[in-house]
């Protein structure tokens, strides 16, 4: 035994703790990504309840929101169509892109979630191109977050490219959760794409097939 701790080594201990862990998550990323990359991912599409897994992702996020003392608000309407997705990417995607809208969601923010059926004629049509025409479900995540510069937009889909502002510091992450999502929803069938103002918040949307 190397005998009693102090709270110096304490807090190295720490900080070597939190960086190891950040370590990790950037390789398991990155393996991620190049698997979606060499077409090796391997997906077991079924039919998911969106409330459920939204359910799993909220509570996981629920310490980091009442931390910030941010208002979370769900909207899913009766009678929401099951997705065809693979479970475990389905809850990828969404916790990437809510924890992204919590870490850049000031103290005392707002982050709304919704869902809806439309069609797939109701996708932007710059998204729609390869697009298998039908009935999809829509999910919205918006905050009033510091939001995104029209010119940053196109970048923040590429690994590590994190825009300039205010949280950009105390928000932390792998740098990698974006380049990982869009790839994720277009190999689920999917489509994704955001509107942002820079101090009024962003709004990321996605769709994935519906179930019939």
């Amino acid at each position: 035994s190397l005998g009693p701790i102090n709270e110096t080594q304490k807090e190295f201990l720490g900080i070597i703790h939190s960086n190891a862990e950040r370590m990790i998550a950037i390789i398991n990323d990155l393996l991620d990504i190049t698997k979606i990359e060499t077409g090796s991912v391997e997906l077991e599409i079924r039919s998911i309840h969106v409330a459920e897994t939204l359910s799993a992702v909220m509570l996981d996020l629920q310490p980091k929101i009442q931390d910030r003392q941010q208002h979370l608000t769900l909207n899913l309407p009766a009678g929401l169509p099951l997705v065809r997705a693979d479970a475990r990417r389905f809850s990828q995607i969404l916790s990437n892109l809510l924890s992204n809208a919590v870490k850049y969601t000031p103290r005392g923010g707002s982050i709304a979630i919704e869902a809806r059926e439309i069609a797939s004629e109701a996708i932007p049509e710059e998204e729609r191109d390869g697009l298998r025409p039908g009935r999809y479900v829509q999910i919205d995540i918006r905050d009033t977050g510091v939001g995104i510069a029209p010119e940053d937009i196109p970048r923040i889909w590429e690994r590590f490219y994190r825009t300039e502002n205010p949280l950009k510091i105390e928000a932390g992450g792998t740098g990698l959760g974006l380049s990982l999502v869009r790839p994720l929803v277009r190999l689920l069938g999917g489509r994704i794409w955001v509107e942002s103002q820079i101090n009024h918040g962003s709004t990321f949307s996605f769709v994935l097939p519906a179930v019939w």
